[in-house]
Protein backbone atom coordinates (compact mmCIF):
# COMPACT_ATOMS: atom_id res chain seq x y z
CA UNK A 1 0.00 0.00 0.00
CA UNK A 2 1.34 3.44 -0.90
CA UNK A 3 2.22 5.64 2.09
CA UNK A 4 -0.45 8.19 2.95
CA UNK A 5 0.10 11.94 2.70
CA UNK A 6 -0.31 12.27 6.46
CA UNK A 7 2.24 9.56 7.19
CA UNK A 8 4.81 10.94 4.75
CA UNK A 9 4.28 14.50 5.91
CA UNK A 10 4.80 13.35 9.48
CA UNK A 11 8.05 11.70 8.42
CA UNK A 12 9.25 14.80 6.60
CA UNK A 13 8.57 16.95 9.61
CA UNK A 14 10.95 14.81 11.66
CA UNK A 15 13.58 16.79 9.77
CA UNK A 16 12.05 20.21 9.75
CA UNK A 17 10.85 19.98 13.33
CA UNK A 18 14.13 18.99 14.84
CA UNK A 19 13.57 20.45 18.28
CA UNK A 20 10.27 20.52 20.12
CA UNK A 21 9.01 24.03 20.77
CA UNK A 22 6.84 25.27 23.60
CA UNK A 23 3.16 26.03 23.10
CA UNK A 24 1.86 29.57 22.51
CA UNK A 25 3.73 32.23 20.59
CA UNK A 26 4.41 35.88 21.16
CA UNK A 27 3.87 37.94 18.03
CA UNK A 28 6.24 40.81 17.48
CA UNK A 29 6.02 42.76 14.25
CA UNK A 30 8.26 45.67 13.47
CA UNK A 31 6.37 48.08 11.25
CA UNK A 32 9.29 50.49 10.86
CA UNK A 33 10.52 50.54 7.29
CA UNK A 34 14.16 49.48 7.01
CA UNK A 35 16.74 52.12 6.31
CA UNK A 36 16.86 52.47 2.55
CA UNK A 37 20.20 51.28 1.18
CA UNK A 38 21.53 52.82 -1.99
CA UNK A 39 19.50 52.22 -5.12
CA UNK A 40 20.59 49.56 -7.57
CA UNK A 41 22.28 50.56 -10.81
CA UNK A 42 20.81 47.42 -12.36
CA UNK A 43 18.00 45.15 -11.13
CA UNK A 44 18.31 41.58 -12.39
CA UNK A 45 15.21 39.59 -13.27
CA UNK A 46 14.76 36.08 -11.89
CA UNK A 47 12.74 33.77 -14.14
CA UNK A 48 10.84 30.49 -13.87
CA UNK A 49 12.88 27.54 -15.15
CA UNK A 50 10.57 26.58 -18.02
CA UNK A 51 10.75 30.13 -19.46
CA UNK A 52 14.51 29.94 -19.99
CA UNK A 53 15.78 29.12 -23.46
CA UNK A 54 17.64 25.82 -23.96
CA UNK A 55 20.90 27.77 -24.17
CA UNK A 56 20.15 29.59 -20.90
CA UNK A 57 19.35 26.30 -19.17
CA UNK A 58 22.59 24.71 -20.35
CA UNK A 59 24.55 27.79 -19.27
CA UNK A 60 23.07 27.67 -15.77
CA UNK A 61 23.70 23.93 -15.43
CA UNK A 62 27.32 24.35 -16.53
CA UNK A 63 27.81 27.12 -13.98
CA UNK A 64 26.46 24.92 -11.19
CA UNK A 65 28.85 22.18 -12.31
CA UNK A 66 31.61 24.78 -12.19
CA UNK A 67 30.87 25.48 -8.50
CA UNK A 68 31.02 21.73 -7.88
CA UNK A 69 34.62 21.62 -9.13
CA UNK A 70 36.00 25.07 -8.23
CA UNK A 71 38.24 24.92 -5.12
CA UNK A 72 36.75 26.19 -1.88
CA UNK A 73 37.55 29.79 -1.01
CA UNK A 74 37.54 29.52 2.79
CA UNK A 75 37.22 25.84 3.75
CA UNK A 76 35.95 25.69 7.31
CA UNK A 77 35.69 21.90 7.59
CA UNK A 78 38.03 19.06 6.51
CA UNK A 79 35.35 17.66 4.17
CA UNK A 80 35.01 20.96 2.30
CA UNK A 81 36.92 20.78 -0.99
CA UNK A 82 34.87 22.82 -3.47
CA UNK A 83 32.72 25.94 -3.39
CA UNK A 84 29.69 23.65 -3.63
CA UNK A 85 30.86 21.88 -0.48
CA UNK A 86 31.13 25.26 1.25
CA UNK A 87 27.56 26.15 0.32
CA UNK A 88 26.23 22.82 1.55
CA UNK A 89 28.30 22.79 4.73
CA UNK A 90 27.05 26.23 5.79
CA UNK A 91 23.45 25.01 5.48
CA UNK A 92 24.30 22.01 7.67
CA UNK A 93 26.05 24.20 10.22
CA UNK A 94 23.23 26.73 10.59
CA UNK A 95 20.21 24.47 10.06
CA UNK A 96 19.05 24.58 13.68
CA UNK A 97 19.10 28.37 13.80
CA UNK A 98 17.48 29.05 10.43
CA UNK A 99 14.37 26.85 10.29
CA UNK A 100 10.99 27.26 12.00
CA UNK A 101 12.17 30.68 13.24
CA UNK A 102 11.68 34.32 12.31
CA UNK A 103 14.94 34.51 10.35
CA UNK A 104 14.01 31.55 8.11
CA UNK A 105 13.02 33.65 5.10
CA UNK A 106 15.67 36.41 5.35
CA UNK A 107 18.47 33.90 5.96
CA UNK A 108 17.51 31.81 2.95
CA UNK A 109 17.04 34.95 0.83
CA UNK A 110 20.66 35.92 1.46
CA UNK A 111 21.81 32.29 1.12
CA UNK A 112 20.31 32.03 -2.38
CA UNK A 113 21.73 35.46 -3.23
CA UNK A 114 25.17 34.25 -2.13
CA UNK A 115 24.73 31.23 -4.42
CA UNK A 116 23.93 33.62 -7.27
CA UNK A 117 26.96 35.79 -6.47
CA UNK A 118 29.22 32.73 -6.54
CA UNK A 119 27.81 31.63 -9.89
CA UNK A 120 28.57 35.05 -11.35
CA UNK A 121 31.90 35.79 -9.68
CA UNK A 122 33.51 32.34 -9.66
CA UNK A 123 31.96 30.82 -12.78
CA UNK A 124 31.12 33.92 -14.87
CA UNK A 125 27.43 33.05 -15.19
CA UNK A 126 25.58 35.81 -17.07
CA UNK A 127 22.02 34.54 -17.29
CA UNK A 128 18.99 34.90 -15.01
CA UNK A 129 18.79 33.05 -11.72
CA UNK A 130 15.95 30.54 -12.16
CA UNK A 131 13.30 29.41 -9.72
CA UNK A 132 10.85 26.51 -9.93
CA UNK A 133 7.17 27.36 -9.57
CA UNK A 134 6.06 23.96 -8.31
CA UNK A 135 2.39 24.96 -8.31
CA UNK A 136 2.36 24.77 -12.12
CA UNK A 137 3.32 21.10 -12.00
CA UNK A 138 1.22 20.31 -8.93
CA UNK A 139 -1.88 21.61 -10.76
CA UNK A 140 -1.07 19.54 -13.85
CA UNK A 141 -2.68 16.11 -14.42
CA UNK A 142 0.81 14.75 -15.12
CA UNK A 143 3.18 13.36 -12.50
CA UNK A 144 5.59 15.78 -10.88
CA UNK A 145 8.33 13.72 -12.54
CA UNK A 146 7.16 15.19 -15.89
CA UNK A 147 8.25 18.67 -14.79
CA UNK A 148 10.91 20.18 -17.07
CA UNK A 149 13.26 20.56 -14.10
CA UNK A 150 13.74 16.78 -14.23
CA UNK A 151 14.65 16.69 -17.93
CA UNK A 152 17.79 14.66 -18.59
CA UNK A 153 19.37 17.29 -20.88
CA UNK A 154 17.69 20.62 -20.21
CA UNK A 155 17.09 19.96 -16.52
CA UNK A 156 18.65 18.41 -13.44
CA UNK A 157 18.09 14.72 -14.12
CA UNK A 158 15.24 12.58 -12.93
CA UNK A 159 14.25 10.38 -10.03
CA UNK A 160 16.47 8.23 -7.86
CA UNK A 161 16.87 4.62 -8.97
CA UNK A 162 16.13 1.93 -6.36
CA UNK A 163 19.09 -0.17 -5.31
CA UNK A 164 21.74 2.41 -6.18
CA UNK A 165 22.25 3.96 -2.74
CA UNK A 166 22.97 2.51 0.69
CA UNK A 167 22.46 4.62 3.80
CA UNK A 168 25.56 5.10 5.93
CA UNK A 169 25.34 4.14 9.57
CA UNK A 170 24.45 7.10 11.76
CA UNK A 171 26.38 6.66 15.03
CA UNK A 172 24.13 9.25 16.70
CA UNK A 173 20.78 7.91 15.50
CA UNK A 174 19.41 7.81 19.04
CA UNK A 175 20.67 11.27 20.00
CA UNK A 176 18.05 13.95 19.30
CA UNK A 177 20.69 16.69 19.06
CA UNK A 178 23.26 14.88 16.89
CA UNK A 179 21.17 12.54 14.75
CA UNK A 180 21.38 13.06 10.98
CA UNK A 181 17.64 12.29 10.82
CA UNK A 182 17.44 10.00 7.84
CA UNK A 183 14.02 9.08 6.44
CA UNK A 184 14.70 6.01 4.26
CA UNK A 185 11.09 5.93 3.06
CA UNK A 186 11.70 9.16 1.14
CA UNK A 187 14.84 7.99 -0.67
CA UNK A 188 14.69 5.85 -3.82
CA UNK A 189 18.34 6.02 -4.81
CA UNK A 190 20.91 7.87 -6.87
CA UNK A 191 20.12 10.14 -9.78
CA UNK A 192 21.67 8.24 -12.70
CA UNK A 193 20.68 10.43 -15.66
CA UNK A 194 21.24 14.03 -16.60
CA UNK A 195 24.10 16.46 -15.96
CA UNK A 196 24.48 15.59 -12.26
CA UNK A 197 24.50 11.79 -12.59
CA UNK A 198 28.19 11.61 -11.70
CA UNK A 199 28.21 14.36 -9.07
CA UNK A 200 29.91 13.35 -5.83
CA UNK A 201 28.77 15.12 -2.67
CA UNK A 202 31.18 15.14 0.28
CA UNK A 203 28.91 16.81 2.82
CA UNK A 204 26.03 14.82 4.28
CA UNK A 205 23.74 13.13 4.39
CA UNK A 206 22.77 14.98 7.52
CA UNK A 207 25.64 15.62 9.90
CA UNK A 208 27.75 12.90 8.30
CA UNK A 209 30.46 13.52 5.73
CA UNK A 210 30.51 10.76 3.11
CA UNK A 211 31.22 10.63 -0.60
CA UNK A 212 27.83 9.95 -2.18
CA UNK A 213 25.57 10.64 -5.14
CA UNK A 214 22.67 13.07 -5.38
CA UNK A 215 19.68 11.09 -4.16
CA UNK A 216 16.01 11.63 -4.92
CA UNK A 217 12.64 10.05 -4.33
CA UNK A 218 10.06 12.00 -6.34
CA UNK A 219 6.68 11.65 -4.65
CA UNK A 220 3.39 13.01 -5.97
CA UNK A 221 1.74 12.58 -2.59
CA UNK A 222 3.09 16.02 -1.64
CA UNK A 223 1.39 17.83 -4.53
CA UNK A 224 -1.49 19.25 -2.43
CA UNK A 225 1.01 21.11 -0.27
CA UNK A 226 2.43 23.11 -3.19
CA UNK A 227 -0.52 23.53 -5.57
CA UNK A 228 -2.00 26.91 -6.48
CA UNK A 229 -4.66 26.69 -3.77
CA UNK A 230 -2.01 26.20 -1.08
CA UNK A 231 0.05 29.08 -2.47
CA UNK A 232 -3.02 31.34 -2.52
CA UNK A 233 -3.67 30.52 1.13
CA UNK A 234 -0.13 31.64 1.97
CA UNK A 235 -0.37 34.93 0.09
CA UNK A 236 -3.62 35.97 1.80
CA UNK A 237 -2.10 35.95 5.29
CA UNK A 238 -2.36 39.43 6.88
CA UNK A 239 0.80 39.48 9.02
CA UNK A 240 4.35 38.29 8.52
CA UNK A 241 4.08 35.82 11.40
CA UNK A 242 0.98 34.24 9.92
CA UNK A 243 2.56 34.27 6.46
CA UNK A 244 5.77 32.68 7.76
CA UNK A 245 3.94 29.91 9.58
CA UNK A 246 1.61 29.24 6.65
CA UNK A 247 4.61 28.95 4.32
CA UNK A 248 6.99 27.06 6.58
CA UNK A 249 4.61 24.87 8.58
CA UNK A 250 3.70 24.39 12.22
CA UNK A 251 6.29 22.83 14.55
CA UNK A 252 5.76 20.24 17.23
CA UNK A 253 4.33 21.86 20.34
CA UNK A 254 1.60 23.70 18.43
CA UNK A 255 -1.91 22.23 18.28
CA UNK A 256 -2.03 18.79 16.63
CA UNK A 257 -2.14 17.44 14.01
CA UNK A 258 1.19 18.13 12.34
CA UNK A 259 0.73 20.85 9.78
CA UNK A 260 3.29 20.79 6.93
CA UNK A 261 3.04 23.58 4.40
CA UNK A 262 4.44 24.75 1.06
CA UNK A 263 8.10 24.74 2.08
CA UNK A 264 7.95 21.20 3.47
CA UNK A 265 5.97 19.99 0.45
CA UNK A 266 8.55 21.31 -1.99
CA UNK A 267 11.29 19.33 -0.29
CA UNK A 268 9.08 16.25 -0.07
CA UNK A 269 8.19 16.33 -3.78
CA UNK A 270 11.83 15.90 -4.73
CA UNK A 271 12.67 13.46 -1.96
CA UNK A 272 16.06 11.98 -1.21
CA UNK A 273 18.59 14.34 0.34
CA UNK A 274 16.22 17.25 -0.28
CA UNK A 275 14.22 15.91 2.67
CA UNK A 276 17.20 16.16 4.99
CA UNK A 277 16.96 18.95 7.53
CA UNK A 278 20.70 19.63 7.31
CA UNK A 279 22.23 18.69 3.95
CA UNK A 280 19.34 19.33 1.52
CA UNK A 281 21.25 22.01 -0.39
CA UNK A 282 23.48 19.36 -1.98
CA UNK A 283 20.80 18.91 -4.64
CA UNK A 284 20.90 21.86 -7.10
CA UNK A 285 17.09 21.85 -7.09
CA UNK A 286 17.30 23.21 -3.54
CA UNK A 287 18.15 26.64 -4.94
CA UNK A 288 15.27 26.62 -7.43
CA UNK A 289 12.89 25.58 -4.64
CA UNK A 290 14.11 28.25 -2.22
CA UNK A 291 14.16 30.80 -5.01
CA UNK A 292 10.45 30.11 -5.29
CA UNK A 293 9.96 30.44 -1.52
CA UNK A 294 11.70 33.81 -1.75
CA UNK A 295 9.45 34.76 -4.68
CA UNK A 296 6.36 34.06 -2.57
CA UNK A 297 7.72 36.33 0.16
CA UNK A 298 8.45 38.96 -2.53
CA UNK A 299 4.86 38.68 -3.81
CA UNK A 300 3.50 39.01 -0.27
CA UNK A 301 5.67 42.10 0.30
CA UNK A 302 4.62 43.63 -3.02
CA UNK A 303 0.96 43.53 -1.97
CA UNK A 304 1.61 46.15 0.74
CA UNK A 305 4.72 48.39 0.89
CA UNK A 306 4.56 48.46 4.70
CA UNK A 307 5.50 44.79 4.63
CA UNK A 308 9.03 45.74 3.58
CA UNK A 309 9.53 46.56 7.27
CA UNK A 310 7.59 43.68 8.81
CA UNK A 311 9.44 40.82 10.46
CA UNK A 312 8.44 38.53 13.32
CA UNK A 313 9.07 35.22 15.01
CA UNK A 314 11.41 33.63 17.52
CA UNK A 315 15.18 33.61 17.14
CA UNK A 316 15.36 30.14 18.73
CA UNK A 317 12.75 27.44 18.09
CA UNK A 318 13.55 25.98 21.51
CA UNK A 319 12.37 29.21 23.16
CA UNK A 320 9.58 30.65 21.05
CA UNK A 321 8.50 33.04 23.80
CA UNK A 322 12.04 34.33 24.20
CA UNK A 323 14.09 36.63 22.00
CA UNK A 324 12.25 37.69 18.84
CA UNK A 325 13.77 38.74 15.52
CA UNK A 326 13.93 42.41 14.58
CA UNK A 327 15.28 44.26 11.58
CA UNK A 328 18.58 44.49 13.47
CA UNK A 329 18.93 40.72 13.92
CA UNK A 330 22.17 39.64 12.26
CA UNK A 331 22.27 36.74 9.81
CA UNK A 332 25.36 34.54 10.09
CA UNK A 333 26.89 32.53 7.22
CA UNK A 334 30.18 31.51 8.77
CA UNK A 335 33.10 31.90 6.39
CA UNK A 336 30.87 31.83 3.28
CA UNK A 337 29.91 35.51 3.22
CA UNK A 338 29.90 38.44 5.68
CA UNK A 339 27.20 38.68 8.32
CA UNK A 340 24.33 40.99 7.45
CA UNK A 341 21.37 42.50 9.38
CA UNK A 342 17.88 41.48 8.31
CA UNK A 343 17.03 45.09 7.37
CA UNK A 344 19.52 44.85 4.49
CA UNK A 345 17.68 41.97 2.82
CA UNK A 346 14.09 43.15 3.21
CA UNK A 347 13.83 44.86 -0.18
CA UNK A 348 15.07 42.81 -3.12
CA UNK A 349 15.15 45.85 -5.40
CA UNK A 350 17.68 47.76 -3.27
CA UNK A 351 21.35 47.15 -2.61
CA UNK A 352 22.81 44.68 -1.88
CA UNK A 353 20.24 42.34 -3.50
CA UNK A 354 19.16 44.11 -6.70
CA UNK A 355 16.75 41.60 -8.23
CA UNK A 356 13.08 41.13 -8.95
CA UNK A 357 10.85 38.31 -10.22
CA UNK A 358 8.63 37.67 -13.20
Amino acid sequence: MAPSLHMLCSLVLVFFLAIQAKSNITLITNGTLPARPSSCSHVRIRREWRTLSPLQKISFIHSVQCLQTRPAMNPSHPAVVTIWDELQYIHVRFAHSTHIVGQFLPWHRQYVKTFENLLRESCLYLGPLPYWNQAIDADSPLSISASPVFHSKFGFGGDGVPGTYTFPVDPYANNSELSSRFIPELYKGCVVDGPFATTVLRIGPGYLNTNHCITRGINDVFRPLVNSASVAAVLTQPTFEEFRRQLDGTPIGFPAPLNPKVHDGGHGLIGGEMTNYYSSSGDPLFFLHHGNMDRLWWLWQKANPARLGEIAGPVDVRDINGLQVTLSTVLDFGTLTPRIPIRNVMNTENEPLCYTYI
